[in-house]
């Protein structure tokens, strides 16, 4: 944690310009969680992993803007566990570890800047890549996008913590990854968490949006089914949140050794599953 990664080399426009779309981001989340700012027309969709989803038009898009929300049990130890882990700049490894435990279709990633990092307050900002499969004989589809991860203030007062990722449209910064291997560049709007304090103390709100443009020949109604899946990942969130508490737990009530192992089964297997904490 706290490598800087600096694989392409961003001028001090090129920086600002990403950290625009960042606080960009960030005001549409404050948008998105507010009853009196978000001005999308939800409609309910069912609920996948326990989440309840909606999907709402967004002007200028064919494309359907997706929301998953459930709430869970928060306390100020976990939710600083939890804004350091999101806040953490990241390896290629890490990255890798990190999506694929929610997309399974993930074939490549790589992490090509650190544009911020500040593990105070906490808040940062990467260039990140990334290439997903697609069901044949779709090609697989990659992005370049900046990801922003931040502990803030939503517009009532009470705190939330933001992991967003939006695109990035300069094929220059990444002109290795996409061309040269056939894939198509979908075209990521938004995507990302946004953890809300709710009014009831230690109770936070998961809210998981999704808004992609695949690009290609896919059917626009193909591209909505699979987006209102992807709003499950806020009870994916919730269930790994739980895991890394439980599992802290354990590992708490130890006793204090000079030298430890721990394996995974210990820490909440079931084996075959990436280990919940590493030491």
């Amino acid at each position: 944690d706290g490598k800087v990664i600096t694989q392409v080399e961003l001028t001090a426009v090129q920086q600002l310009s990403l950290q625009n779309v960042c606080d960009g981001m960030v005001e549409e989340a404050r948008d998105l969680i507010s009853k009196d700012a978000d001005k999308h027309e939800w409609v309910p969709h069912g609920t996948v992993n326990g989440a309840e989803i909606h999907l709402a038009r967004h002007e200028g898009s064919a494309a359907k803007m997706v929301k998953g929300e459930v709430d869970v049990q928060i306390e100020e130890s976990d939710l600083a566990f939890l804004a350091a882990g999101l806040c953490s700049a990241l390896t290629r490894e890490q990255m890798a570890r990190k999506i694929g435990q929610v997309d399974p279709s993930l074939m490549d990633c790589d992490v090509l800047a650190t544009v911020h990092y500040d593990p105070d307050t906490p808040t940062l900002t990467q260039l990140e890549w990334a290439v997903f499969s697609a069901p044949p004989p779709l090609a697989p589809r990659d992005m370049l996008w900046v990801a922003h991860q931040r502990l803030t203030r939503a517009r009532d007062g009470r705190r939330m913590l933001v992991s967003l990722n939006a695109s990035v449209e300069n094929d220059a910064l990444c002109a290795d990854k996409a061309l040269s291997h056939g894939y198509v560049r979908a075209q990521l709007f938004t995507s990302g968490s946004i953890f809300k304090e709710t009014e009831v103390s230690g109770v936070w709100r998961i809210v998981y949006v999704v808004r992609l443009d695949p690009k290609g020949n896919i059917p626009l109604w193909v591209v909505n089914l699979v987006a209102a899946k992807q709003g499950g990942n806020a009870g994916t969130l919730k269930t790994r949140l739980l895991e890394r508490k439980r599992a802290r737990s354990m590992l708490a009530s130890l006793p204090t050794w000079e030298s430890v192992e721990v394996c995974q089964a210990l820490i909440g297997g079931p084996l075959g599953r990436e280990p919940i904490v590493r030491l």
